[in-house]
Parts: C-alpha cells; sequence; structure tokens
C-alpha cells in the first residue's frame, strides 16, 4: 500500500528549527566527530600513495617511474589532494572524510520510498557512516582505496536505481569504470548493478523490456569502457603502458598465486628460525626447572 507522507519523524519533539535543519546538523555533528582524522599520519600504504601522486603531478609516470601494484585511482586521489590542498599528510584525510560523507548521502538517496524522505533522515546515515567508520578503524585503515570504490559504486547505483535508461545508464557505467580504476574486484559489484537494473527495467517497462534492457546494458557497458579505454589510452600515449600491464596484470598475479600463507609465515618464524628455538628452549628451561633437574639426575644416576 502506498503512503503519501513519511512514517517516521525523528524530531517531532524538537523545536521547529531544529526539525527543519535536521540534516545539516547531523551531517556538522558527524564532521566534528570526524575532525580528529585530520592528524592522523601515514600508513605504510598512505606513504606509498602519497609519494607516486606527488611525483605524477611532478613528471613521474605510475608503473614506469614509481613502483606500486594499486591501479592507478588513488594515486589520482593523491595528487588532486595535493594539488587542491597542498603536499600534507592531512589532504587526503580531508578527502577521505568528503568521501565517507558522500558514502552517507548516497545510501539514503538509494532508498526506494513512495513519500518524501523524513527530516534528517540523510543526516543521521551520514553520522551513523562516520561514527562507525572513524570509530572502528584508525589511521592504518582510513583512506584507503575502498572509500572511493565504495563512494563509486554506491553513486552508479544510485543513477539507475530509480531510471536505469538513457544517460543515467550510461553515467552509472562510468562510475563503474572509475570504481575500476580504484580497485579490480569492483568489476563484481558492477556486475550486480547491471543486473539490478535490468531487474528495475522489468519492473518499470514491462512491454518493452527486451529493447530497453539492451539499450541500457549498451550504455553501461560503454561508460565502463569510455573510463577503461581514456586510462588506457593515457598511459600508452606516456609510453607506460607496457609497465602497467607488467605491475597490475603480471605482478599482482603473482602476488596473488605465490605470496606465503599465514602458515608458512607461522612456520618461519617459529620453527625454522634458529633464534626462536634458542629463546623457546631458554623459556622452557625457565618454566621447567624441576623438570630439567630431575632429567639431570636421573642421567647422572645412570652414569
Amino acid at each position: 500500500m502506498k503512503s503519501s507522507s513519511a512514517a517516521v519523524n525523528f524530531f517531532i519533539y524538537c523545536a521547529q528549527w531544529v526539525q527543519k535543519r535536521a540534516d545539516y546538523i547531523l551531517v556538522i555533528l558527524a564532521i566534528l566527530y570526524s575532525l580528529p582524522s585530520l592528524g592522523y599520519p601515514f600508513g605504510r600504504d598512505q606513504a606509498a600513495h602519497y609519494y607516486i601522486g606527488r611525483e605524477w603531478l611532478n613528471g613521474l609516470l605510475p608503473f614506469r617511474d614509481a613502483f606500486d601494484q594499486k591501479p592507478p585511482g588513488i594515486y589520482f586521489i593523491h595528487a588532486l589532494g595535493i594539488a587542491m590542498l597542498g603536499a600534507h599528510q592531512w589532504a587526503i584525510r580531508v578527502l577521505d572524510l568528503v568521501g565517507i560523507a558522500g558514502v552517507g548521502l548516497l545510501a539514503a538517496k538509494t532508498v526506494r520510498r513512495e513519500w518524501k524522505p523524513a527530516q534528517g533522515e540523510a543526516g543521521i546515515l551520514v553520522l551513523l557512516t562516520a561514527g562507525f567508520y572513524y570509530t572502528c578503524f584508525d589511521y592504518w585503515d582510513t583512506a584507503q582505496v575502498e572509500t572511493w570504490e565504495g563512494l563509486a559504486l554506491l553513486a552508479g547505483y544510485a543513477l539507475v536505481e530509480r531510471n536505469p535508461r538513457s544517460w543515467r545508464a550510461f553515467l552509472s557505467g562510468a562510475l563503474a569504470g572509475v570504481a575500476f580504476l580504484f580497485k579490480f574486484p569492483a568489476a563484481l559489484i558492477a556486475v550486480v548493478i547491471a543486473m539490478g537494473m535490468v531487474l528495475r527495467i522489468l519492473e518499470i517497462d514491462a512491454d518493452r523490456w527486451f529493447r530497453s534492457m539492451i539499450s541500457s546494458l549498451a550504455l553501461y557497458s560503454a561508460g565502463v569502457l569510455t573510463v577503461i579505454g581514456g586510462c588506457v589510452a593515457y598511459f600508452a600515449a606516456q609510453g607506460g603502458f607496457k609497465d602497467m600491464v607488467d605491475v597490475l596484470y603480471g605482478f599482482n598475479l603473482y602476488y596473488a598465486t605465490q605470496k606465503p600463507t599465514s602458515s608458512n609465515v607461522a612456520q618461519q618464524w617459529v620453527f625454522d628460525n634458529p633464534r626462536t628455538r634458542w629463546a623457546a628452549g631458554r623459556v622452557a628451561e625457565s618454566i621447567l626447572p624441576g623438570r630439567n633437574r630431575a632429567r639431570q639426575s636421573g642421567i647422572a644416576s645412570a652414569r
């Protein structure tokens, strides 16, 4: 049954001016809660991404002149932050905060409803997103590729959730291509978005669903290929295409198939390391002196 008004008023007991500005108030609270992240230092990943992004601005080319195994999206974000805010560690933290706020706003946008959004609904989702993110993750895990990968995928889904045809399908595909340039597993989510687009077409255009589906999927695929093709063309024009393939395909394939497992690492450190064995022997002797003495007495008696 369709409803013509919002079912919930989160601020019914607040003053009228609070109800009208609830979204803004909650977004400000989310930003205030997130501000300490601006003082976070770099972790290992952020430092490598920052260096390549900075040197990209200075004329070096990722993969050819500076090595890291991530796709180029994260280096572009760092380069953008440096270009906008200067060469500071907090520049990427500002963009990270903006990205997290965008995730919350897009989450509110993608909810399908038959009524007008409740006052404060978007603000609550921004606050919950920022609260969870900055409570559970520290300097090492924030400002990583997943922020912008997820933002691009969520934006792409929001575009086609209600009307998956024409330019919306193309732009959604372009955003899926952007997400792919941050992390390759985004391709799996891009397929899920395409499937959701097809299901939406079946719902809203049952009479001409086949034609609409083919058209929308073609536009979606064109958007994906436009972004990825543009990136490949750029690196080819700069003379770095072979290096990009060597790193993103060759190195990452080797890394994924040949990297040691946790059990291999444990064996190397615990069982195959002579220093570890020596330390374990000293600890055992200190913990079990009685057994050692008894064993030594038994050996002496036997002699």
